[in-house]
């Protein structure tokens, strides 16, 4: 994102995921043109950012689990998203003494908003015993992955014990936390679906 604190100056902050950092001092056998094209591209990444935004914020993040025989239900409500993101995803890996969800945010084009969400993902087969459940996310209040355990024991109804996502809900925008600056003109995709919220 962009931050300028004042006029005519400008500080780019880039989030960690999926961003290559890169020790700009002349190491040996360093092209120019690598430094060159690298520069290009963070400059064509940032030129498409959205404008700094006032931030409110959502309520805490509140999480449960539920376990039904062989089923575990995770709500995560007063989740942060941007605005316009096209859902969630989870990834789950269980071994024998541990249940671990990530959630992560599947966003395409981005608006220049965040919004508040009561998501949740159910998982079915996991094997029967007793778990520490390690939930992750990625939170946009902290700019870290966040992390929650819980203690879950899953019953034995026969299962084969290959744990799948079987169902994902989203609530879609609660709260739009923050709008942009009236004089923005929309000039992307993410501009133009911003303004019609």
């Amino acid at each position: 994102w962009i931050h300028k604190p004042k006029k005519g100056v400008v500080r780019i902050h880039a989030h960690e995921t999926g961003v290559a950092r890169r020790n700009w001092s002349d190491a040996p056998g360093e092209s120019e043109m690598g430094k060159l094209l690298c520069f290009t591209i963070a400059l064509t990444v940032v030129a498409g950012a959205p404008p700094a935004l006032a931030w409110p914020g959502c309520e805490e993040d509140r999480l449960s689990a539920v376990v039904h025989s062989d089923t575990l239900i995770v709500y995560h409500d007063a989740a942060t998203y941007n605005c316009c993101m096209d859902g969630v995803e989870y990834s789950v890996v269980q071994d024998d003494r541990q249940i671990w969800i990530q959630e992560m945010e599947i966003l395409t084009d981005p608006c220049a908003c965040l919004c508040c969400f009561d998501v949740s993902v159910q998982i079915e087969d996991l094997m029967a015993g007793s778990y520490t459940l390690v939930f992750t996310w990625s939170d946009y209040d902290t700019g870290q992955w966040e992390q929650w355990t819980e203690q879950v024991t899953v019953l034995d109804a026969g299962q084969g014990g290959e744990p799948f996502v079987s169902r994902v809900d989203n609530s879609g925008c609660i709260d739009p936390t923050a709008v942009p600056d009236p004089d923005v003109e929309p000039d992307s995709w993410g501009g133009v679906k911003l303004l019609y919220k």
